[in-house]
């Protein structure tokens, strides 16, 4: 409790003041808030008028001595900035679909699908050729070239004794001892 008439004066006075003030700030940080929520949602129209909105709640703030200039500048900038990164964002977003959807336009239609061929029966399937059995002629070349080259691969070499884990035949140079100032 205070013990002199003016701290009780000085007091009282803060008690108005926090009554005073309160509602704005709170109103202050509701406003950003709800204008972060929907930024976040991703519905700009709405979260444009929320935004504005804000911004001016908090200059009514900042003009009444409720926050800090600076505050009032710092808390309107960072606002700003998360808007304008989800309108950059959408404008992205809709750039991209817009390309999907044009290189979706400008492709040539596929061709239908056939219909699966009819099973034949057994004395049929015995003279047709098998589906699998037509190889062109350049893909046998290349196989027939790949294949000699492979079998003349070199064996690979042993690795030499240090790796398997033995220990270093020569010890390690002695490191030089740096000269100092008198130690």
């Amino acid at each position: 409790m205070a013990h002199s008439r003016s701290a009780e004066k000085r007091h009282r006075q803060s008690l108005k003041r926090r009554a005073r003030n309160r509602p704005v700030r709170s109103a202050a940080r509701t406003h950003v808030t709800k204008a972060l929520g929907l930024i976040e949602a991703g519905t700009l129209p709405e979260a444009e008028a929320a935004v504005r909105e804000a911004l001016s709640v908090l200059d009514q703030a900042q003009k009444k001595g409720v926050i800090h200039a600076n505050s009032a500048a710092r808390r309107k900038s960072r606002l700003m900035v998360r808007y304008n990164a989800a309108v950059a964002a959408a404008a992205v977003a809709e750039a991209e679909a817009a390309a999907i959807a044009e290189a979706e336009a400008a492709r040539p239609p596929e061709e239908p699908v056939k219909a699966p061929r009819r099973r034949l029966g057994r004395k049929a399937a015995e003279k047709a050729p098998a589906p699998s059995a037509k190889v062109p002629a350049a893909a046998k070349a290349r196989a027939a070239a790949k294949a000699p080259a492979a079998a003349k691969a070199p064996a690979a070499k042993k690795p030499p004794a240090a790796a398997k884990g033995r220990a270093r035949a020569t010890k390690a140079p002695a490191k030089k001892k740096k000269e100092g100032k008198g130690k």
